[in-house]
Protein backbone atom coordinates (compact mmCIF):
# COMPACT_ATOMS: atom_id res chain seq x y z
CA UNK A 1 0.00 0.00 0.00
CA UNK A 2 1.03 3.51 -1.23
CA UNK A 3 0.97 6.30 1.07
CA UNK A 4 2.28 10.15 -0.55
CA UNK A 5 2.76 12.55 2.11
CA UNK A 6 4.07 16.42 2.80
CA UNK A 7 7.52 16.75 4.20
CA UNK A 8 5.48 17.82 7.38
CA UNK A 9 3.08 14.75 7.65
CA UNK A 10 6.31 12.79 6.98
CA UNK A 11 8.02 14.66 10.00
CA UNK A 12 4.57 14.27 12.25
CA UNK A 13 4.19 10.61 11.24
CA UNK A 14 8.06 9.82 12.44
CA UNK A 15 7.05 12.21 15.95
CA UNK A 16 3.96 10.27 16.72
CA UNK A 17 5.49 6.71 16.03
CA UNK A 18 8.79 7.51 17.83
CA UNK A 19 6.33 9.09 21.38
CA UNK A 20 3.67 6.11 20.96
CA UNK A 21 6.99 3.21 20.74
CA UNK A 22 7.99 4.02 23.82
CA UNK A 23 4.96 2.76 25.95
CA UNK A 24 6.09 0.42 28.06
CA UNK A 25 3.98 -2.83 27.79
CA UNK A 26 3.39 -6.54 29.25
CA UNK A 27 0.96 -7.51 26.20
CA UNK A 28 2.76 -9.88 24.36
CA UNK A 29 0.41 -8.44 21.10
CA UNK A 30 1.45 -5.32 22.04
CA UNK A 31 5.20 -6.39 22.14
CA UNK A 32 5.00 -8.18 18.77
CA UNK A 33 3.06 -4.72 17.00
CA UNK A 34 5.53 -2.64 18.44
CA UNK A 35 8.64 -4.41 16.73
CA UNK A 36 6.56 -4.42 13.39
CA UNK A 37 5.93 -1.05 13.87
CA UNK A 38 9.44 0.24 14.75
CA UNK A 39 10.68 -1.21 11.19
CA UNK A 40 7.70 0.82 9.39
CA UNK A 41 9.13 4.10 11.76
CA UNK A 42 12.58 2.97 10.73
CA UNK A 43 11.34 3.57 6.89
CA UNK A 44 9.73 6.67 7.63
CA UNK A 45 12.89 7.94 8.90
CA UNK A 46 14.88 7.26 6.22
CA UNK A 47 12.43 9.15 4.07
CA UNK A 48 12.59 12.01 5.94
CA UNK A 49 16.33 12.32 6.31
CA UNK A 50 16.07 11.68 2.05
CA UNK A 51 13.41 14.73 1.90
CA UNK A 52 15.82 16.84 3.87
CA UNK A 53 18.23 16.30 1.01
CA UNK A 54 16.43 16.58 -2.08
CA UNK A 55 14.10 19.31 -0.83
CA UNK A 56 11.05 17.48 -2.30
CA UNK A 57 7.63 18.69 -1.09
CA UNK A 58 6.33 15.05 -1.15
CA UNK A 59 7.25 11.16 -1.00
CA UNK A 60 5.48 7.96 -0.90
CA UNK A 61 5.62 5.48 1.77
CA UNK A 62 5.17 1.70 0.66
CA UNK A 63 3.82 -0.91 3.01
CA UNK A 64 3.61 -4.37 3.16
CA UNK A 65 0.25 -5.70 3.56
CA UNK A 66 1.36 -7.08 7.17
CA UNK A 67 3.17 -3.48 8.00
CA UNK A 68 -0.30 -2.01 6.92
CA UNK A 69 -2.43 -3.99 8.85
CA UNK A 70 -0.07 -4.12 11.94
CA UNK A 71 -0.10 -0.64 11.88
CA UNK A 72 -3.93 0.09 11.89
CA UNK A 73 -3.81 -2.43 14.33
CA UNK A 74 -1.07 -1.09 16.29
CA UNK A 75 -3.16 2.70 16.18
CA UNK A 76 -6.53 1.24 16.83
CA UNK A 77 -5.11 -0.39 19.99
CA UNK A 78 -3.51 2.85 21.07
CA UNK A 79 -6.90 4.60 20.62
CA UNK A 80 -9.11 2.16 22.41
CA UNK A 81 -6.58 2.24 25.33
CA UNK A 82 -6.63 5.70 25.18
CA UNK A 83 -3.00 5.68 25.63
CA UNK A 84 -2.09 8.09 23.30
CA UNK A 85 -0.05 11.30 23.51
CA UNK A 86 -0.92 14.77 23.25
CA UNK A 87 0.05 15.34 19.57
CA UNK A 88 -2.89 16.01 17.81
CA UNK A 89 -1.53 17.03 14.60
CA UNK A 90 1.02 13.99 14.55
CA UNK A 91 -2.49 12.03 15.71
CA UNK A 92 -4.46 13.48 12.64
CA UNK A 93 -1.77 12.12 10.06
CA UNK A 94 -1.98 8.82 12.00
CA UNK A 95 -5.75 8.69 11.59
CA UNK A 96 -5.54 9.65 7.65
CA UNK A 97 -3.22 6.79 7.40
CA UNK A 98 -5.60 4.21 9.60
CA UNK A 99 -8.59 5.32 7.36
CA UNK A 100 -6.76 4.46 4.18
CA UNK A 101 -5.87 0.77 5.48
CA UNK A 102 -9.38 0.33 6.99
CA UNK A 103 -10.72 1.59 3.34
CA UNK A 104 -8.45 -1.24 2.07
CA UNK A 105 -7.97 -4.12 3.56
CA UNK A 106 -11.29 -3.94 6.62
Amino acid sequence: MKFKLTRTQIEGLYTFLGVALRNDTKNILMLLLNELVHDIAEKVRKKSIKMGREFKPHTSITLNPIEAKALYVWFNTLCKNDELPDLYYEITVMKMLSDHIQHEYV
